[in-house]
């Protein structure tokens, strides 16, 4: 399953483009396990850049270097009696939907997965090389009392509390060193309500501690703050179709990202609680009679869907590129793409209006599908984590000039 991937597009301003076009991203290199053929589900860039860690529909985890060597496999019985890489299916165990690194670690680095058989287990993996389990313990449905499906996990800016969500519908907010949640926030009938469907998604705000989204198959997204007394959401989003890690934050900007063919990316104004933005998939065509169309609504619909993606994964991008860069891919035309604003310099300003609009600059086809994605800390490559099992390293596009 491992390939090189070395001369299948160009970088960003190594290759012209025409007005109006997008460039294509440059696939450094896209690596997977031999030993199996099952898919990558999510990924993660250690705090430090140093190497990727990949969880799998297996329910181990691969770690990849920053030059595509698989250096570790985490999360699985050790092969035979001897060390060395860890290559053994544990039996009965399911997939590992959701992995993040515990931020603000100064001794180690530690990360911490979410399996869809409720198993939530610690590791340390300091060097990528290796990975040695602290703890595990099972999250309980609060109704069955059998193991819950978790499906989205994420760590609060601070690192001393994580949060998940799955199959049973509750945000669960966990001190670090528990496994007793210290907090549920599901809402109530009394109040505005909590999600009635399965949460595929959760996201804490780097920026406002205590301030976490989830992203739920019932068509919502909801705004929770677990410093507060109150188990209620503080604003929920209709309307969205959320099947993946593809909720993100940056200040009070709320990025959405939808498993369909249109609007798939918008953005919301938290403290407005209202839609500001529409970011679209393609570049738009201005549609004239010269096309030997008419340019009616439905034309310029058709238009829109023709040749898109259902986004699964989406992210503001932090460092290292232009405020506001977002990063998103899924299935459908398969692909991954980089959006950037016309006014960066406007988009999170708190005395001024948000301006956009967003357009894209860059793109590449991952031809099985997006499953995860996610942006190295100094904003210079992307990690792709595809359907048919391989991690991709993508190289992020150079700033665009801002148009004004």
């Amino acid at each position: 399953m491992a390939s090189a991937f070395g001369n299948v597009a160009s970088f960003l301003g190594n290759k012209k483009k025409k007005e109006g076009e997008e460039s294509e991203l440059l696939a450094m290199w896209s690596k997977g396990d031999t030993d199996t053929k099952d898919s990558a589900m999510c990924l993660k860039w250690a705090p430090d850049d140093a190497f990727i860690a990949a969880g799998y529909s297996d329910g181990g985890v691969r770690l990849f270097s920053t030059e595509g060597k698989l250096s570790a496999k985490v999360g699985m019985a050790p092969a035979g009696t001897g060390g060395g890489l860890m290559s053994e299916l544990v039996d009965g165990k399911m997939p590992c939907m959701s992995l993040c690194f515990k931020p603000k670690e100064t001794t180690k680095v530690v990360l911490r997965t979410a399996c869809a058989d409720g198993q939530i287990e610690q590791f340390n993996v300091k060097g990528g090389k290796s990975g040695q389990s602290i703890a595990t313990f099972t999250e309980k449905h609060t109704e069955s009392g059998k193991a819950n499906s978790i499906l989205a996990m994420d760590y609060g800016p601070e690192g001393d509390k994580y949060v998940t969500g799955g199959v049973d519908r509750i945000v669960r907010v966990y001190d670090e060193t528990s496994k007793v949640a210290s907090r549920e926030l599901k809402g109530s009938l009394a109040g505005q309500g909590g999600h009635s469907n399965r949460i595929c998604a959760v996201r804490c705000n780097v920026s406002r501690n205590g301030m976490v989204a989830s992203a739920s198959l019932d068509g919502t997204v909801m705004l929770w703050d677990w410093r507060t007394s109150s188990e209620e959401p503080f604003a929920t989003f209709s309307g969205l179709a959320c099947a993946g890690d593809s909720i993100d934050m940056r200040d009070m900007y709320l990025l959405v990202g939808s498993w369909r063919p249109a609007q798939q990316l918008q953005i919301f104004d938290i403290r407005k609680k209202e839609l500001i933005h529409d970011v679209a998939w393609k570049r738009k065509k201005v549609m004239t009679a010269s096309d030997g169309k008419k340019a009616t609504a439905w034309a310029a619909v058709r238009e829109s869907v023709r040749g898109s993606t259902n986004v699964y994964a989406a992210q503001y991008v932090g460092d290292g590129c232009a405020p506001g860069t977002i990063v998103a891919g899924g299935t459908g035309s398969r692909e991954v793409k980089v959006f950037t604003p016309l006014a960066p310099d406007r988009l999170f300003a708190a005395d001024k209006p948000f301006e956009g609009p967003y357009q894209p600059i860059a793109s590449m086809v991952v031809p099985s599908g997006v499953h995860g994605l996610h942006v190295s800390r100094d904003g210079k490559n992307i990690a792709v984590a595809a359907q048919s099992g391989l991690v991709y390293k993508v190289q992020m596009p150079s700033p665009e000039p801002v148009v004004v």
